[in-house]
């Protein structure tokens, strides 16, 4: 069961490190108008979650298609109301796959199941904001081998 724990590090509580259950940290700050950060804001956390869930199923389908990836980066854009809360309206992953031969139907289907299907945050988040997904594929052409 996931488990997280939180202390605050700052006397105004805009700072704090959270732990999760494999005991990594990550430290959150809500800036509330300063020029410098020392973390995450907590909305950002929110997509960098949402992006890794779906990141992860995603890159597991692809290699399940037999799809020959080297390297696979995204971009999360979001629109947020602009009075509190400032809830999500819209989110738009757009995720950059490099490798050879890939199959454009092959790597859209598994985006749509990483993000349609089985990634927990999407899931979490569907029905309260409209969650976009593309892709962009890179080929790479084959090393051609030394005779």
């Amino acid at each position: 069961m996931p488990h997280v724990s939180a202390i605050w590090t700052s006397p105004s509580g805009s700072q704090c490190v959270a732990t999760g259950s494999g005991g990594h940290t990550v430290v959150m700050d809500a800036p509330a108008g300063r020029s410098e950060w020392a973390g995450f804001k907590p909305s950002e956390l929110l997509l960098a979650a949402l992006v890794d869930c779906s990141g992860v199923d995603f890159t597991s389908i692809l290699a399940k298609q037999r799809q020959h990836v080297t390297s696979i980066s995204a971009e999360v854009h979001a629109e947020q109301d602009s009075d509190p809360p400032w809830a999500f309206r819209t989110i738009d992953i757009v995720f950059t796959v490099r490798g050879e031969s890939l199959d454009r139907r092959a790597v859209d289907r598994a985006l749509d199941l990483a993000l349609e299907r089985y990634c927990s945050v999407g899931a979490t988040l569907a029905g309260t904001v409209a969650i976009t997904h593309s892709a962009v594929i890179e080929r790479e052409e084959p090393i051609p081998a030394i005779a």
